[in-house]
């Protein structure tokens, strides 16, 4: 029995020694506790980490060893040891990994990753700790660094957005206040041209007839572009009232009303069955008889209108589309189309105030969605915009 007993005295002291060995020579500090949190061992890299010797370490305690912060995180991760051995004495743990804040000799802190196993005896119950130190403050730091400059951002960010929205405001109430206030001039200088016309005609030589049909014209669209900027800032201040609405429907009573109004040209609407969207059922509306009506106007150098409206459930919205045989466009200037008073073609060839697609792109973008076009030059266009699919998707204020 006795040279049994001295190989497995000198496998045991071999194996402490290649633990010493490994122990006394890596980076990480290695460190015992006893359940009074006091050290049992601690390696040599303690003086790397914290400036204090292995000796100095020894006669610490551990509250003087952690920040008070990271202190009362080991006393909870242990009473949570503890608790859990209680109920389940049994059952083995994973190691915890902490982030302490520790003290140094030097004075300061260094912040250490430290992996903790608790070890115990034969019956579950926690006799000790086991632990592995590895620095970490240059990655605090950095953390620390990237978080103080993302709080900066989101300041700036706050800040910026809210310079923003107030400038919209005014920008809005600006432009509400200077429509509503040149319709009234505008409106006499109609009046009185038309009062000009009906009293004084057979005063009026060819010339002076002409001139005033010029400006009637010009008044009348004067007159439009003022009610299209006014319903354009109207869309701000307007709420959305979200309801489920069945697109299909919506369409053809916009078809039927542009047929109506359409006496004399041939219009060919292919309408494919359209998933329902959730919105408010006005300002989708409004998006549906703007791009319709867009589509029959571009088209009236045809014989034959082909307009077809389709569309088709995606992720948490529905893409929708509005094809037409007109006179298309040049698809380098499409980011022009949505924009106030952009337009591609000229107001002698096709009538309009530049304001319809903008209405369209506001009320879409109130919805969360987006709208988009292509075309080519005497190629037709195709005009798409999005919609959410149910209540998930918010109603954006802009």
């Amino acid at each position: 029995m006795k040279p049994k007993s001295g190989k497995i005295d000198r496998t045991l002291r071999q194996s402490e020694g290649l633990y010493r060995l490994l122990a006394d020579n890596i980076s990480d500090v290695i460190f015992t506790l006893d359940m009074n949190l006091r050290y049992t061992y601690c390696s040599p890299s303690v003086r790397q980490l914290r400036g204090y010797s292995v000796e100095e370490t020894m006669a610490q305690t551990l509250d003087q060893v952690l920040t008070p912060t990271s202190y009362q995180l080991v006393k909870k991760t242990l009473d949570d040891e503890l608790t859990h051995a209680k109920v389940e004495p049994t059952s083995s743990r994973r190691p915890r990994s902490l982030e302490l804040e520790l003290t140094r000799k030097q004075g300061g802190t260094v912040w250490a990753e430290v992996k903790v196993s608790f070890l115990r005896d034969r019956k579950g119950r926690p006799v000790g700790i086991l632990g592995v130190s590895r620095d970490i403050t240059v990655r605090r730091l950095a953390e620390e660094e990237i978080r103080r400059l993302n709080r900066e951002l989101e300041l700036r960010v706050t800040e910026r957005t809210a310079e923003l929205e107030a400038a919209n405001r005014e920008l809005e109430a600006f432009s509400y206040s200077v429509s509503h206030d040149l319709m009234v001039p505008l409106l006499a200088i109609e009046g009185f041209a038309r009062l000009l016309a009906k009293r004084d005609a057979d005063r009026l030589q060819g010339k002076g007839t002409a001139y005033l049909d010029i400006i009637l014209e010009n008044a009348r669209r004067m007159q439009q572009l003022i009610s299209g900027l006014l319903a354009f800032s109207r869309l701000s201040h307007e709420s959305v009232e979200p309801m489920a609405i069945d697109m299909s429907q919506v369409t053809e009573s916009v078809v039927r009303e542009i047929r109506e109004a359409s006496q004399g040209r041939i219009l060919q609407f292919t309408c494919n069955p359209l998933p329902a969207c959730h919105g408010d059922q006005m300002m989708v509306r409004q998006v549906i008889a703007n791009l319709l009506s867009n589509a029959v106007k571009f088209t009236k150098p045809r014989d034959t209108a082909c307009i077809e409206v389709g569309g088709w459930p995606e992720e948490e919205h529905n893409v929708y589309y509005i094809k037409d045989n007109g006179v298309g466009f040049d698809m380098q200037h499409a980011t022009r189309l949505f924009k106030v008073f952009e337009r591609l073609h000229s107001g002698e060839e096709f009538p309009g105030t530049g304001i319809g697609l903008s209405i369209v792109e506001r009320i879409v973008a109130r919805h969360g969605g987006k709208v988009w076009a292509e075309g080519k030059v005497d190629g037709g266009a195709t005009f798409y915009f999005t919609l959410p699919r149910d209540t998930s998707v918010k109603a954006v204020a802009r």
